[in-house]
């Protein structure tokens, strides 16, 4: 009885909690912030681009948004409020899934629980799942990222997990600069790491695919620059 009672709080905590927040898709109400965003995405895509190179942010989280607008609009017969609020609360249902099955299998079900309701119960994060800004996203590429790190801990040789990293911090530092900052404390992180273990192919690694995610950020640098 107890063992069915956890498994219960385990599986359905969470989900209710993003059940919740799904609910308040139904709400058209926005801040500044998001009037930005919709507005943003009523241009055509030349000119949605032309406008976030003058915003302060880069440009993946519209993109993102565009596409499913464009893709599964009509099932809110386009309307652009609900679709992006449905389109910021995906982030968090991968995180669920990855938490139910690679974070349990790796770490088990008590760390797993309790990422979990870190993420769908902290104060304002089921306020962050549905609003209209890449704030979801850039939790999720930064959390990606951060797992495959101490993944890369465990099996430095696997050149897949280094090319997933790099991957996931480039998307990250797409959506939001101060994701892409995590992720470059991330590689520190990793760079310390193997210093200490005085692991020379792993201390390359760090420099060659950290490297590489400048290589593809190279595109938005001026306009980093620009907007910094």
């Amino acid at each position: 009885m107890k063992e069915r009672l956890n498994k219960i709080i385990y599986y359905l905590l969470p989900i209710l909690l993003i059940l919740i927040a799904l609910c308040g898709i139904f709400t058209s109400s926005m801040w500044a912030d998001e009037v930005f965003t919709v507005e943003l995405l009523s241009h055509p895509f030349k000119e949605i681009i032309r406008i976030a190179i003058l915003d302060v942010h880069p440009p993946l989280y519209y993109l993102i948004y565009l596409f499913f607008y464009k893709i599964f609009g009509f099932i809110f017969n386009y309307d652009i409020v609900y679709v992006g609020k449905l389109v910021s609360v995906i982030p968090f249902i991968i995180l669920l899934i990855i938490n139910f099955t690679y974070t349990k299998k790796k770490y088990g079900k008590n760390i797993s629980f309790i990422f979990n309701l870190l993420i769908c119960g902290m104060p304002h994060m089921m306020q962050y799942a549905l609003e209209l800004r890449m704030y979801s996203y850039a939790l999720l590429f930064v959390t990606i990222t951060f797992l495959v790190s101490l993944s890369i801990k465990e099996n430095s040789a696997n050149y897949l997990k280094w090319f997933l990293l790099t991957i996931f911090s480039t998307l990250a530092l797409y959506t939001h600069y101060f994701a892409g900052l995590a992720c470059v404390i991330i590689f520190i992180e990793l760079l310390i790491y193997f210093v200490k273990g005085k692991n020379i192919q792993s201390i390359i690694n760090v420099f060659l695919f950290g490297i590489m995610v400048v290589a593809f950020f190279s595109p938005w640098i001026i306009v980093f620059i620009k907007q910094v």
